[in-house]
């Protein structure tokens, strides 16, 4: 039998990472947070340990975090276990980071990364259409703005104006998605990938997490599987460039034009760390 680990699990990371100093989550996020922890802890295989206020632990276990923060590597060393080896936090930083997954191009029609007011304007004039703002971290379908079509309002832009000073926004058209998708995979610091079959992720109307569970037949086309696979190799060959090693997520998703036709975005967004419905790939049930 394996021996146990001891987690932590910091759904609050990209949080942290865009606020670079001191972090303390707000009352509201705490709440956010404490609806899918209990999923969550999934991840943990039978005999493991949750790290909670007041949990010590054997000396010499091993430590693993949702995110390897600096806070969360620091509540791993305080309980007595012993992190295990991490990217920099200037690399989760930058994977994590939005401008990470545009670096690799967008597949989605219309779609830019911009770093300033100016340029947000004249992407939102090329079409006359609804869109998304999503700031440059965010999780649990927060960090996100629906805009227009047509001009911004006051208090668009002085959402706009707060989120580009932690950094740029993406921005999409607002698509009708019909089905979104999954991809998790291991990147070993040799360089060694694992890649899982691609899973269902259920989301609310804002892209907020619900569950994630196995592709029933006929919901995901072999060339779509074979698609989201290809993608996946291709973002866990930019991480490895980008120094970053570990787990990591490629969410996806199916959406409809107004003709009817169906298009598959490969690449909606990465997280560089451990990712809703793990547990599924680990033969567990499904988070």
């Amino acid at each position: 039998m394996a021996a146990p680990v001891a987690w932590v699990l910091n759904l609050d990371a990209d949080f942290e990472l865009a606020n670079r100093g001191a972090w303390e989550p707000s009352s509201s996020l705490k709440e956010v947070l404490a609806q899918v922890s209990r999923q969550a802890e999934r991840l943990l295989a039978p005999g493991d340990i949750l790290v909670e206020e007041g949990t010590r632990v054997p000396p010499g276990t091993v430590g693993r975090a949702w995110c390897p923060t600096r806070s969360a590597l620091a509540r791993l060393e305080a309980v007595g276990a012993v992190p295990e080896e991490a990217p920099s936090v200037e690399v989760l930083r930058a994977v994590n980071d939005r401008a990470f997954s545009a670096s690799m191009g967008q597949t989605l029609s219309g779609a830019a990364f911009v770093v300033d007011l100016s340029s947000l304007r004249k992407v939102l004039r090329r079409r006359q259409v609804p869109w998304v703002l999503k700031r440059a971290f965010g999780a649990a379908g927060r960090g996100q703005r629906r805009v227009g079509p047509g001009a911004l309002t006051d208090s668009d832009v002085a959402w706009v104006e707060a989120s580009l000073r932690e950094g740029g926004l993406q921005v999409e058209p607002l698509v009708e998605i019909e089905m979104e998708f999954v991809v998790h995979g291991f990147l070993h610091k040799d360089g060694a990938v694992e890649i899982h079959e691609p899973l269902v992720q259920e989301c609310d109307s804002q892209g907020a997490w619900q569950q994630t569970r196995s592709a029933e037949a006929g919901e995901l086309a072999p060339s779509e599987a074979a698609q989201l696979d290809q993608s996946a190799f291709l973002v866990a060959g930019s991480l490895a460039k980008a120094g970053y090693f570990g787990p990591f997520g490629v969410d996806a998703y199916r959406w409809a034009k107004a003709s009817g036709e169906r298009l598959l975005n490969v690449r909606g967004e990465v997280n560089a760390r451990y990712t809703m419905g793990w547990g599924l790939n680990l033969g567990r049930e499904s988070a």
